[in-house]
C-alpha cells in the first residue's frame, strides 16, 4: 500500500508571542518545521510528503526542503483559513495511487520515523488509526461559570489523542467531503472526530509522551530540555 504524508503547517502560532512563525521558530538552532520533516524523510514506509505551509511563505518551505535534501516532499502547497482547510487542501493533491493517508502536525517535532511506520502498519488492517497516550493526571469537570467540581472522570479509559493519524484513503476523502457539505453545524478537533462522525471506527495505538505539541513558551521550554537529555544519553 502506497502511503503519502500531510504535513500541516500553516499555522503562525501566535501562542508562541513570538515574532517568527511557528514552523520556523529556532528550536536548538534548526526551525521547528525541519524535525518532523526528518522523520518523514527517514521512514521506510512512506512514500512522499506533501507539506500544507503558510500561503505567504511557500518560498521559505521550499528553501528548507532543498537545503537539507528533503526529497520525500513533492508537494509544497498553500494552507487554508482553519486547520481543516488546510487539510482538505492536502487531500486534494494525493497522488492518484496513494492508499493511505497520514496525517501530522508539523508542531510535533518529536514524532520517530518508527513511531511513523508503526502507524502505517497498523492502518494496514484497520479504516482509521491515530497515535494516543493515557492520560496520567486526575480530571475533573468543572462547572464553566461557578468553577465548582461537578465530578471526578475515571482515568482507565481517557487518552490524550495525538498524531500522526493515518486512514485509508477513501475514509479520509469521504469524512473532509462529508465536513465540506456540513461544515457550520460542528467544529472538529481533529482529523479523526472528523471519521468517527460518519460512522467509521477509529483505533488507537500507542503513541509517546514526548510527542508534544508546541503551542504555548512552555511547550518550547519543555522542547528544549527533552532535546537536552536526548544529547546528554547519547
Amino acid at each position: 500500500m502506497k502511503a503519502q504524508m500531510i504535513l500541516a503547517s500553516a499555522g503562525v502560532g501566535n501562542r508562541l508571542q513570538s515574532r517568527e512563525s511557528k514552523p520556523f521558530v529556532m528550536l536548538r538552532g534548526r526551525p521547528l518545521i525541519t524535525f518532523a520533516l526528518q522523520a518523514a524523510q527517514a521512514s521506510t514506509e512512506l512514500k512522499s510528503v506533501i507539506l500544507v505551509g503558510h500561503p505567504s511563505l511557500l518560498s521559505r518551505y521550499e528553501q528548507i526542503c532543498a537545503e537539507d535534501h528533503f526529497d520525500k516532499v513533492t508537494k509544497v502547497i498553500a494552507g487554508g483559513k482553519e486547520r481543516c482547510d488546510s487539510i482538505y487542501n492536502g487531500i486534494q493533491e494525493l497522488d492518484p495511487d496513494t492508499d493511505l493517508v497520514l496525517i501530522h502536525d508539523g508542531a510535533r517535532p518529536f514524532v520517530t520515523p518508527e513511531m511513523i511506520d508503526r502507524s502505517l502498519a497498523a492502518c494496514r488492517d484497520e479504516e482509521a488509526v491515530i497515535a494516543a497516550v493515557k492520560i496520567k493526571p486526575t480530571i475533573k469537570k468543572v462547572d464553566p461559570e461557578s468553577h465548582y467540581v461537578r465530578s471526578t472522570v475515571p482515568r482507565h479509559d481517557i487518552w490524550e489523542i495525538q498524531t500522526p493519524q493515518v486512514f485509508k484513503r477513501k475514509i479520509i476523502e469521504k469524512a473532509y467531503q462529508y465536513w465540506q457539505d456540513h461544515r457550520e453545524s460542528f467544529i472538529p478537533t481533529d482529523d479523526a472526530s472528523l471519521v468517527e462522525n460518519i460512522g467509521v471506527p477509529v483505533k488507537i495505538f500507542q503513541g509517546h509522551y514526548h510527542n508534544i505539541k508546541i503551542t504555548t513558551t512552555e511547550d518550547m521550554d519543555i522542547a528544549r530540555a527533552l532535546l537536552d537529555m536526548r544529547v546528554t544519553n547519547k
